[in-house]
């Protein structure tokens, strides 16, 4: 974007080259990339929104916000998320979607990335540095394949255009029914089954059960989960085949992010099987139910705010 480039020159068996060049005077190929344009009245004033995309909101259905600068992506947007019952409104560029937002509070927002005047990095740091817009979904469609950049600015999820209409219709109801968050325990003893339950229910959590791995396998092939909770010795199929099995499968679940909770003692072999695969580990071992409970509230307090302040 600054007229720079980088790339890589390998030799087999020599050894590698990483260049990067980085120009003396920036090409100014999009001057969002650093216009801060003030969100305040006066810049509001600016921008005419028609009365109409403020009325009319139907409540019964997920409002979205499409912010494109580009009248063919806005209208199959609009069209798409129509036919799945959704409310659309749409904005022509940053200003007038940054007011917008403030306006309307949608359930989620679709934002270009490659918009003249403010980009979508600029409009997507402004949402989230308003206290009362930070916590709205952000869906960046961009024409790069630039999904590090928009998690790290606390998007939720990224497309590249072409859009793909069946991946869109899923990561809108991912992401705009995301409220209701559908947890699956993995828990062979009802004992502990129970309070793990009644704590995500407490937390406004959707709770489905499994005994052993292989029911838990089972029960990811109908749902895609935002949560497991997996103890790891169980009959039938323990905790590390299960998660096993899941991640290297296309389900659903596949790429769910799982908290363990087990009263094994884990040796260097067990960790190393988990490494990777799973958010965190919680012990039983010597403790009690409500301690458990609290460091699995912390466990998911990590996960929310690692992920974007979502």
């Amino acid at each position: 974007m600054m007229g720079g480039d980088i790339h890589v020159e390998s030799i087999v068996g020599e050894g590698s080259s990483f260049i990067i060049e980085l120009p003396l005077k920036v090409l100014k190929k999009h001057e969002g990339l650093e216009a801060e344009a003030s969100f305040d009245d006066d810049e509001k004033e600016e921008t005419i929104t028609p009365i109409s995309v403020l009325k009319d909101i139907d409540k019964d259905n997920p409002l979205i916000l499409v912010i494109d600068d580009e009248a063919n992506a806005r209208d199959l947007l609009k069209r798409t998320l129509e036919q799945d019952g959704c409310d659309v409104r749409t904005a022509t560029n940053g200003t007038e979607g940054l007011m917008l937002a403030a306006k309307l509070l949608p359930d989620l927002i679709t934002l270009d990335v490659m918009m003249p005047g403010m980009d979508g990095w600029t409009v997507l740091r402004k949402l989230k540095e308003d206290k009362e817009l930070k916590d709205i979904p952000v869906l960046m469609v961009s024409m790069l394949g630039e999904r590090g950049m928009s998690y790290e600015l606390g998007a939720v999820d990224s497309m590249q255009k072409p859009i793909d209409r069946t991946k869109l219709r899923i990561m809108i109801k991912k992401h705009v029914q995301g409220s209701s968050k559908n947890a699956l325990i993995v828990e062979d003893d009802e004992a502990a089954r129970v309070p793990l339950r009644k704590f995500l229910e407490g937390e406004k959590w959707t709770v489905t059960e499994a005994t052993n791995g292989a029911e838990g396998l089972e029960k990811s092939t109908e749902t895609a989960f935002d949560l497991v909770l997996l103890d790891l010795m169980m009959p039938v199929m323990d905790g590390f085949e299960f998660l096993h099995r899941l991640r290297d499968s296309d389900l659903p679940s596949a790429r769910t992010p799982v908290i363990v909770v087990t009263a094994k003692d884990l040796n260097s072999d067990d960790r190393s099987k988990l490494q990777g695969s799973v958010e965190d580990i919680i012990s039983k071992t010597g403790r009690s139910i409500p301690e458990i409970l609290t460091e699995i509230r912390r466990a998911l307090n990590h996960k929310t705010s690692s992920s974007g302040d979502e």
